[in-house]
């Protein structure tokens, strides 16, 4: 009888969590992205921490991070703003161009093979890129709710950095006496399979996108700043992510004439990726099975779109060092006999 009430309790327990998640999920957001950025930010605090008190170490690292981030956006914001107007009144001449060529692929087929693969038809329709532009450019802007609540992200992002003993204590008189050290020694795995992932993931991005646009403007590829904001944005996404970037590329520059320049830079920044950056940033932070990460990404893609793409790979991690530490405390205690059974003999 005791079990089944245990049982009705959690259960109830988890509907509730449910419902208020549905019902603060904007709160719920912004905890997130406040916690993402204390975890990025944690190594900087924790340097600030050997000469200032948790407090205004947790305000030098935002401030750090802000004013860098600030400096960045003076030097590179106007340029994108230029770019992204000119690219608007373009955006449906290259779809024109870009049109007529894959129509003329699929006469080539048609008279050749004798069977047309409808590209033209099927890729772009004739409304897509006016329906693109327009998008674009009724990207509505934040209200002051939005406003409001960009600006507690980063105080909560503060209070988690400087408080984070105490908020871990609190959670762990949360969890029952005889799981705390189960579950210490596990998010100390968690934090060890995932430290190394964002962080080389975050830093990798931020260089391919640097060295493609700088390997656009050398080429001399129109829009180098945005194609290469694209790039970095989508290399967050394992395997799939380079070629998704790719794809507006290849696209303004055919239309530039600027192809084969352009996939060259590409092709080079990705080989320096592999090569060079990746196995010094990353090492083997990530220690997966490539088809377990395609299938991951794959599978977060179809139900959560590119956020749940972005958040597979971490959230396989953490299921990985759950359920490798279990596998590790079902296999340990047998093999612990079966030496000291070796060792009677």
């Amino acid at each position: 009888m005791k079990k089944i009430w245990l049982i009705l309790g959690a259960a109830a327990l988890l509907a509730l969590c449910l419902w208020m998640g549905v019902r603060l999920k904007a709160l719920l957001g912004m905890l997130l992205w406040a916690a993402v950025i204390a975890y990025l930010l944690l190594p900087l605090a924790r340097k600030w921490e050997a000469i200032l008190p948790p407090a205004a170490a947790a305000a030098a690292s935002l401030g750090t991070a802000l004013l860098a981030g600030g400096a960045l956006a003076m030097l590179l914001v106007p340029g994108f703003i230029a770019q992204g107007k000119e690219l608007l009144t373009q955006l449906p001449g290259m779809f024109a161009w870009l049109r007529e060529r894959l129509a003329a692929l699929d006469a080539w087929c048609q008279t050749q093979l004798g069977f047309t693969l409808k590209l033209s038809s099927r890729l772009l329709g004739e409304g897509l890129a006016q329906t693109l532009t327009d998008y674009l450019r009724t990207i509505p802007m934040p209200d002051t709710q939005g406003v409001a609540n960009a600006l507690l992200v980063p105080l909560f992002a503060y209070y988690l950095m400087k408080d984070r003993e105490r908020i871990w204590q609190g959670a762990l008189y949360l969890i029952p006496g005889c799981w705390r050290g189960d579950v210490t020694r596990i998010m100390e795995r968690v934090h060890r399979g995932l430290t190394g992932y964002l962080r080389g993931q975050l830093w990798v991005s931020l260089f391919v996108g640097l060295l493609t646009s700088a390997g656009l403007y050398i080429a001399r590829v129109p829009y180098a700043l945005i194609l290469g904001l694209t790039m970095m944005l989508c290399n967050v996404i394992p395997y799939f992510g380079p070629f998704l970037g790719a794809a507006p590329i290849v696209v303004v520059a055919a239309a530039a004439g600027r192809l084969v320049s352009a996939l060259a830079a590409v092709i080079v920044v990705q080989q320096l990726e592999n090569i060079v950056i990746s196995p010094r940033v990353m090492g083997n932070s990530l220690e997966m099975n490539p088809l377990i990460v395609m299938i991951s990404v794959l599978a977060g893609g179809m139900l959560w779109g590119v956020g749940g793409m972005l958040f597979a790979l971490p959230a396989v991690i953490i299921a990985r060092e759950w359920i490798g530490y279990f596998m590790d405390r079902m296999t340990l205690p047998r093999l612990e006999r079966e030496r000291l059974i070796k060792a009677n003999k």
